[in-house]
């Protein structure tokens, strides 16, 4: 096993992952650990079987292409091995749609397919983890408007379409591998964030605002981690919208 992770979280669901690609495998630690999801990594199909099953282990992701053995012989044998409600999914960088056809057929959930956002990866938990973070506190934009629901509500609508004009900003922004453009839309974010109420996804932007400022690239890392705030983001606008 390459890596371990353990939240303070008492009683969370653990994911195993397995793939032969170290960045794969550091991607996906850091979406995890950045979302508090216990994880352990194995970078070949030997060292999961030879592993002491835990019984908090709840989804499997396996890489189809293993050096040792394939993704569905490694399946195979831990489907044999683990309990019914343990659920895995097909890690591939290219499936044919008899292959795909075929992996759902043996049992796997469903494919994330490469290269893969960080989105991508946290859908496949249908919010075991990840719906219980994002919080907001509306009070301070309460009194501002001096309980004016009608004043609050728009402020609500431009804080939605603010923050999706620059979701859509900051992705053209890193395909032009513009740093600065990327800097200053994450700072205006994470302000906006905060005023909104949303004081630790604000945090969590000023935190990455800092980070990128000693970079001259937006490396696969970074784009990670841009990738899960926005992520964050989005639920956050989703939550507001459902409870206002």
């Amino acid at each position: 096993p390459l890596d371990i992770f353990e939240p303070a979280k008492l009683n969370a669901p653990k994911v195993w992952v397995v793939d032969d690609d170290l960045l794969i495998l550091e991607l996906c630690g850091l979406i995890f650990t950045q979302h508090k999801i216990p994880y352990r990594s194995f970078s070949n199909a030997t060292d999961v079987l030879n592993t002491e099953l835990e019984s908090d282990v709840k989804f499997v992701l396996v890489d189809m292409r293993l050096p040792d053995m394939s993704g569905l012989e490694l399946f195979g044998h831990l489907k044999e091995k683990m309990p019914a409600d343990v659920k895995f999914y097909a890690i591939t960088a290219q499936v044919l749609p008899d292959e795909k056809d075929n992996i759902i057929a043996v049992g796997f959930e469903s494919i994330i397919m490469k290269p893969f956002k960080a989105n991508d990866l946290l859908s496949v938990f249908d919010n075991t983890f990840v719906a219980d973070k994002i919080t907001y506190d509306l009070s301070s934009l309460e009194r501002m408007t001096m309980g004016d629901r009608e004043m609050l509500s728009k402020i609500l609508v431009q804080f939605e379409k603010d923050c999706l004009n620059d979701i859509t900003e900051i992705e053209t922004s890193i395909n032009l591998l513009d740093v600065a453009k990327v800097r200053l839309i994450i700072h205006r974010l994470a302000g906006r964030i905060a005023q909104i109420g949303a004081s630790d996804l604000g945090s969590a932007f000023r935190m990455l605002e800092q980070e990128i400022a000693s970079k001259n690239e937006i490396a696969e890392l970074e784009k990670s981690q841009i990738e899960q705030l926005i992520f964050k983001l989005q639920e956050l606008i989703k939550l507001i919208k459902i409870e206002n």
